[in-house]
């Protein structure tokens, strides 16, 4: 069975090297890159897409002017005959 080794409780570490620095740096680099390769196959591929719609300093449409009326109609319509 495994046993974890007890963790010394000194707050002391051992000061990092040069060596020690730069495989750290060149760690977080390597996922920095892979992450951003990622996102750009993604977005290379056309898996994911962002579409920019014709409105322009973040105008929105009323939903008054949405054509829903025929929908609208069919609804009340079944409403009604489910009334019956």
């Amino acid at each position: 069975m495994f046993t974890p080794s007890p963790k010394s409780s000194s707050k002391g570490t051992t000061p990092k090297t040069s060596k020690d620095k730069s495989f750290e740096r060149a760690r977080w680099a390597w996922f920095a890159t892979a992450g951003f390769g990622m996102i750009a196959y993604l977005f290379a591929s056309g898996i994911v897409q962002i579409e920019f719609s014709g409105n322009e300093d973040g105008e929105w449409k009323d939903a008054s002017e949405f054509e829903d009326d025929e929908e609208e109609e069919e609804i009340i319509e079944i409403i009604e005959v489910d009334e019956e």
